[in-house]
C-alpha cells in the first residue's frame, strides 16, 4: 500500500473512531441530562453530565426562615425558590447525624418520594415533571415521631441544566412545652332544695406560661344527682357524664361552663380538665340538702 493509501486509510479510521466516541457520549449523556425531567437520578446530585456550579440563585427556607426548631410528629412548610429563574427540578431530604434520612414529605401532583436512598418511605422527595414551577413551590415535611438535631439539605436544578447543592439549614428539636396549670372555680349557691334546678357557673383559667388546645372539660354528677344541660361549648354526654372539648386557651384566659343541675338528693359534683393522656386539675363539689 503507498503512503497516501495508508494515510487516507488512517484517516478514515480516525474519523469514524471519532464518530463512534460521539455517539456514545451522546447516548451515556442524553439520559442523565434529561433524568431530571421525571425526578432525580441519584440520592444526591443528578448526575456527571449535568453542570454543577456554586450558585444558580436558589434557596431552601424551612417555615418562617427563622425559628429552625421542630416538634416530634409535627408538619411544617419547606420552600424553594428560584431567585433567578424558574425551577426545574430538586432533591430534597432531612437526615439524622448518622446520614439516614427521616421524617416524611407529602406527595402532591407532580412531586415523588425518591427510592433506593438511605432512608425512611417518603424521606427523600423530588419532582416528576420539570415544567410549571415557577419561581416559588411549598412543600409540607413531617417530622419523625423522636427528637434529634438534623439538617435538611438538597439540591436545585435550573432549566438551563445546571444544579447546585443548596445551603443546608440546622434544624433542633424544640424543647417541651411547659406543663399544664389550670384553675377551676364554681361559684355555688347558699343551699339546695331537692326537686330544683341549679346553675353551677364552672370558670377555668389557663394559669400556666403557654397556651392551651385541644383539651377537655369534663362534668360527672354523682347519683341522686343529674346534669340536664351545659351551655358555654358544645358539650356531649354519655348518661351522668359530661364532656366539654376547648380548642384553644391563651395565657391568663378563661372560659366558662355552666352546667344545669337537677338535685334530687345530697351528692358531689366532679370536674376534671386535662387532654386524652394527663388530668391537669380536678374539683369535687359537694351539694347538701
Amino acid at each position: 500500500m503507498c503512503i497516501r493509501d495508508r494515510v487516507s486509510t488512517q484517516s478514515t479510521g480516525n474519523s469514524m473512531l471519532c464518530h463512534f466516541l460521539i455517539t456514545f457520549a451522546i447516548l451515556i449523556c442524553v439520559p442523565l441530562t434529561q433524568a431530571y425531567h421525571t425526578g432525580a437520578g441519584a440520592c444526591t446530585n443528578p448526575g456527571s453530565c449535568m453542570t454543577p456550579v456554586s450558585d444558580n440563585g436558589m434557596t431552601l427556607t424551612f417555615g418562617d426562615g427563622v425559628n429552625l426548631q421542630y416538634a416530634p410528629g409535627e408538619s411544617y412548610p419547606v420552600t424553594l425558590k428560584g431567585t433567578t429563574g424558574d425551577i426545574a427540578g430538586w432533591l430534597l431530604y432531612v437526615e439524622d447525624s448518622t446520614g439516614f434520612r427521616v421524617g416524611t414529605w407529602t406527595i402532591m401532583n407532580g412531586t415523588q418520594a425518591k427510592t433506593g436512598c438511605n432512608g425512611g418511605d417518603a424521606s427523600s422527595f423530588t419532582h416528576a415533571t420539570n415544567v410549571g414551577w415557577g419561581t416559588s413551590q411549598t412543600f409540607t415535611w413531617t417530622a419523625p415521631s423522636s427528637g434529634s438535631n438534623l439538617t435538611l439539605l438538597g439540591v436545585g436544578v435550573r432549566p438551563i441544566r445546571t444544579w447546585m447543592s443548596l445551603r443546608p439549614v440546622q434544624l433542633t428539636p424544640a424543647p417541651p412545652p411547659p406543663p399544664a396549670s389550670v384553675s377551676i372555680k364554681v361559684t355555688e349557691e347558699d343551699s339546695y332544695v331537692v326537686g330544683k334546678k341549679y346553675t353551677l357557673k364552672t370558670k377555668v383559667k389557663n394559669t400556666g406560661a403557654g397556651s392551651l388546645s385541644n383539651f377537655m372539660v369534663d362534668f360527672e354528677a354523682q347519683t341522686p344527682l343529674s346534669i340536664t344541660a351545659i351551655s358555654g361549648a358544645s358539650c356531649t354526654s354519655t348518661g351522668n357524664n359530661w364532656s366539654c372539648p376547648v380548642s384553644f386557651l391563651d395565657v391568663d384566659d378563661s372560659i366558662t361552663l355552666k352546667p344545669t343541675v337537677m338535685v334530687n338528693g345530697a351528692g358531689k359534683l366532679s370536674i376534671d380538665v386535662g387532654d386524652a393522656t394527663t388530668t391537669w386539675k380536678s374539683k369535687s363539689v359537694s351539694i347538701d340538702v
